[in-house]
C-alpha cells in the first residue's frame, strides 16, 4: 500500500483510492456490497413478527414478507421462561410458556439469511400471569414512595408495576387487581375507585376505625391478566398515629439541634415495678435507613441532630409493654 510523504500520512495516495475502489468492482471479492439486493428486499418488503404480546399457551408466531431464498432461525429468550428456546428453517414456530409458573418479559428473535446478508428482527413477549413481586402499592408516590394508613382522612392507595418497559403501557397486560386485608376484625374495609380501566381496582380507599390503632398493617394484593390471577404480594403499611403503647413523648417537633423522647411515669417500671424497663429506639430516614438506635432504660433520651439531613424520619420504640410509632421532621 502506497503512503503519502506528508508529517501527517493522512491522505490516501491514487494507488490507495485504486486498490479500494477494485474490492468492490466486478469480480471484486466485495462485489455483493455493490450488486446483492438482499437489504432492499428486507426494506421493501417491510418483514415483521406476528403473533401475541401476551404467551399464556402455545401460541404461532409467523416471520412475514421473508425474501425468496433467504433461511430462517430464531430463538426465544430468557430459555426457562419457553418450551423451546431455538429452532432453524420454520417461519411459523409454535411456542408455549415453559410450564404453568412460568413468568416475566421475554424476546423472541428471528435471524433472516440470504445470499449477501442477514437481518435480525425481535419481538417482546410477556409469558403468563402477573409477577406478584413486582407488584408495588403506595398512597404517595413521592419519591420517596410512601405507604401509610391515616384514621383521621380518607386514605387512598394505588397499585402499579416496577418494570415500565413492557407491552400495553406498565401493566403487564394487567386487568384487574384485588385487594385484602387477612385476619383482622370488621372494622378495616377496601373500597374499589372505579376508574376508567382496565385495569380495573388500581385504586381503592382503605377505611379504618379500629382501637388501638395497630402501628403496622398487612395489605395484600396480586394482579390479573388474561392468563390469570398472580400470587399474593404482601405488603406492609404504616398507620399514622398509631399507638399501640403510649407512654412516649417526642419532641420537639420539627427538631433542629436536638430531639428529645420522653418515657411518661406509667412506662418506666418493669411488671414488678421495681426498676426502670429496658427499651430500644429506632429512627429511620425517608428511604427507610436506620440512621440511630439505642437500647436504654433512661426517662428521657436526647438525640443530636444536628447533623441529619433535613427532611421526615420515623422513630419507632419497642417497649415491653407495647409499640410507639411517631414521624418528626428535622429541620435546620
Amino acid at each position: 500500500m502506497d503512503y503519502t510523504d506528508d508529517a501527517c500520512m493522512n491522505i490516501f495516495t491514487e494507488g490507495q483510492s485504486t486498490r479500494m475502489q477494485a474490492l468492490f468492482a466486478a469480480q471484486g471479492i466485495r462485489e455483493s456490497f455493490v450488486t446483492c439486493d438482499f437489504i432492499a428486499q428486507v426494506c421493501g418488503l417491510q418483514p415483521s413478527i406476528s403473533g401475541p404480546g401476551l404467551l399464556c399457551s402455545a401460541s404461532a408466531y409467523i416471520m412475514q414478507n421473508v425474501p425468496a431464498g433467504s433461511t430462517v432461525t430464531w430463538t426465544a429468550s430468557p430459555a426457562h421462561l419457553f418450551s423451546h428456546s431455538s429452532g432453524q428453517g420454520n417461519t411459523t414456530p409454535s411456542i408455549s410458556p415453559a410450564s404453568s409458573s412460568a413468568r416475566g418479559m421475554g424476546t423472541l428473535t428471528f435471524s433472516v439469511t440470504g445470499e449477501c446478508g442477514e437481518a435480525t428482527f425481535a419481538k417482546e413477549v410477556f409469558v403468563g400471569t402477573p409477577n406478584a413481586a413486582l407488584i408495588v402499592t403506595a398512597s404517595h408516590w413521592g419519591p420517596p414512595i410512601v405507604r401509610e394508613i391515616d384514621p383521621s382522612m380518607t386514605t387512598y392507595a394505588e397499585a402499579t408495576y416496577k418494570q415500565v418497559s413492557v407491552p400495553w403501557g406498565h401493566n403487564h397486560f394487567t386487568e384487574e387487581y384485588e385487594w385484602d386485608i387477612w385476619n383482622t376484625h370488621s372494622n378495616w374495609s377496601i373500597v374499589p375507585q372505579h376508574g376508567g380501566g382496565p385495569p380495573f381496582n388500581a385504586a381503592v380507599e382503605i377505611d379504618l376505625w379500629q382501637n388501638p390503632l395497630p402501628p403496622r398493617q398487612t395489605i395484600y394484593v396480586r394482579a390479573r391478566n388474561p392468563c390469570g390471577w398472580s400470587l399474593w404480594q404482601e405488603i406492609f403499611w404504616d398507620v399514622v398515629g398509631s399507638c399501640g403503647f403510649c407512654a412516649f413523648t417526642v419532641y420537639p417537633n420539627p427538631a433542629a439541634e436536638e430531639l428529645r423522647v420522653r418515657l411518661d411515669d406509667s412506662g418506666t417500671k418493669n411488671a414488678d415495678n421495681k426498676k426502670m424497663a429496658t427499651y430500644t429506639i429506632s429512627i429511620y430516614g425517608e428511604s427507610g435507613n436506620l440512621v440511630w438506635e439505642k437500647e436504654t432504660d433512661s426517662q428521657e433520651e436526647h438525640i443530636p441532630t444536628a447533623g441529619w439531613r433535613e427532611g421526615i424520619y420515623q422513630v419507632r420504640i419497642h417497649h415491653p409493654e407495647g409499640e410507639f410509632s411517631q414521624k418528626v421532621i428535622v429541620r435546620h
